[in-house]
């Protein structure tokens, strides 16, 4: 199964964000690293390259999700922001105290209750670039995760977790030629 770069899908270079205006715009810089997946990877509501099995309904269903590990805990990772829903959370969210405090943007929903989200540093001298956990339930509000978005991504799994298809009959799954999607083989086959 996927994992890592595996869930992620490289965008047109030839679109341009914009990024230099926004930063402008809403007044901060964003790190190098994060600023350079931002500028490779499509990012966004179910943009993540996830698998799918046609049902016996004939409609593409969800085969699992994605999680990472943090300590023993798996921790579900739902969507990355887009560009423009980034900028707009730091805006609707600036005094709280990821950011009042922290410098911390969030750069992704997590699909735990508590997890406030993952978090880029944006403070040069404190935190640039690293990736952290923000959870509103732990004594300790805020985690890091790894230094940069990329060593993150490298962390991500694949889990059967959240999965429409029972444990046993992922071995049934096939794909026929040129099929981007899983077919589930019936017994009688």
């Amino acid at each position: 199964m996927k994992k890592g770069f595996d869930f992620l899908r490289t965008k047109d270079l030839n679109l341009d964000l914009d990024i230099n205006k926004k930063e402008k715009e809403f007044g901060i810089n964003l790190p190098p690293f994060y600023r350079k997946f931002i500028d490779l990877f499509e990012l966004g509501e179910d943009k993540f390259n996830l698998d799918h099995y046609l049902d016996e309904d004939e409609d593409l269903a969800q085969l699992g999700s994605i999680c990472f590990y943090l300590n023993d805990e798996k921790i579900y990772l739902n969507d990355f922001l887009d560009v423009d829903q980034l900028f707009t959370q730091w805006k609707n969210s600036k005094e709280d105290i990821e950011w009042k405090d922290n410098k911390l943007l969030r750069i992704a929903y997590l699909g735990q209750a508590g997890f406030g989200g993952l978090y880029v540093g944006c403070n040069e001298n404190l935190n640039w670039d690293q990736i952290w956990v923000y959870n509103a339930d732990n004594e300790v509000k805020f985690i890091k995760i790894t230094d940069d978005i990329f060593s993150f991504i490298s962390r991500l799994h694949f889990t059967k977790d959240f999965s429409d298809l029972d444990e046993e009959a992922y071995s049934n799954l096939y794909k026929e030629w040129e099929e981007d999607f899983w077919r589930l083989r019936n017994d009688a086959e």
